[in-house]
């Protein structure tokens, strides 16, 4: 087993607008430059067929983009996290389920089930949670459609008369009066500052079509199915980060958040066992190509 090379985003993925005449959104739809569209499965990032990825791989993958980081001895954006998650649907298991995740985080867009949650948090701006907001029922009363509520219902309505002439309008129009970006509660502090810097590459669908195919790439470390393999992945990327900090002045990946390693024993963890370690080492040998 070993690293793959760094692939082009289009080697790996396909790119489509996130709204469009064909989205499969049931009740989220507005309009773009006078045409109404609904939103679309993954927000428009969908598996490349016949690719070097499967639907149902899981592992170790590592997202870059081509963009200069300044203030990272990187020089890059970039991201290395796992998949373990072999279950759910076709569009959430595995390193594509989590790639489509970033995907949207790029391209800067609240999770469309948060899209009521969003325009709560900007009529009341009154600092409630996601959690307090179910725990209310302020949106739904139950699953399907029958749940929704009347406050769900106007949103509904409300969105549907919008008109956005870019992808720039539409993320405006998740904001509070005062001016509070709410996006960054679905997209983390890391990736709004990584927009912050190239939102004038993400302003339409075109421009977002060519930054994923000219500025995106991505490399994985395909871990089968076995025995303790949920376990093996989670030590497989502390592992891989650790290594990436060691060879970068001890700084995790510029949008990575949570210190993995961390839970390994040299760096005074506890987490794992000493032979789990030696098999992801030495069996599956985590550290072939990561830097090739």
């Amino acid at each position: 087993m070993s690293w793959t090379k760094f692939y082009d985003f289009n080697e790996v993925l396909e790119i489509k607008p996130f709204a469009d005449k064909k989205g499969l959104a049931r009740d989220w739809k507005c309009k773009f430059d006078g045409e109404m569209l609904k939103f679309q499965t993954r927000d428009g990032c969908f598996l490349k067929q016949d690719g070097p990825l499967d639907t149902h791989d899981c592992g170790i993958y590592w997202l870059r983009v081509k963009q200069t980081c300044d203030g990272h001895p990187s020089g890059l954006w970039e991201y290395i996290g796992l998949s373990k998650n072999r279950s759910g649907s076709e569009y959430q298991r595995g390193i594509f389920g989590r790639l489509a995740d970033h995907i949207r985080k790029i391209q800067y867009l609240p999770h469309r089930s948060k899209f009521g949650y969003r325009l709560y948090n900007k009529e009341y701006d009154d600092g409630k949670s996601d959690e307090k907001i179910r725990e209310e029922k302020l949106l739904r009363t139950g699953s399907g459609r029958k749940g929704s509520t009347p406050l769900r219902n106007k949103y509904l309505s409300e969105f549907q008369r919008n008109d956005f002439s870019n992808c720039q309008v539409f993320r405006d129009h998740f904001r509070t009066k005062g001016g509070r970006d709410l996006i960054v509660k679905d997209c983390g502090h890391e990736f709004a500052e990584f927009f912050s810097f190239n939102k004038g590459e993400l302003e339409t669908f075109s421009d977002i079509e060519t930054f994923m195919k000219t500025k995106i790439q991505i490399k994985f470390f395909v871990i089968p199915k076995m025995t303790k393999d949920k376990l093996y992945i989670e030590i497989a990327e502390a592992i891989c980060l650790d290594a990436y900090k060691k060879k970068h002045k001890g700084l995790l990946p510029k949008l990575n958040i949570e210190n993995e390693p961390k839970t390994l024993p040299w760096n005074g963890g506890d987490k794992f066992r000493d032979q789990d370690i030696q098999y992801v080492q030495k069996e599956i040998n985590i550290l072939n190509g990561l830097f090739l």
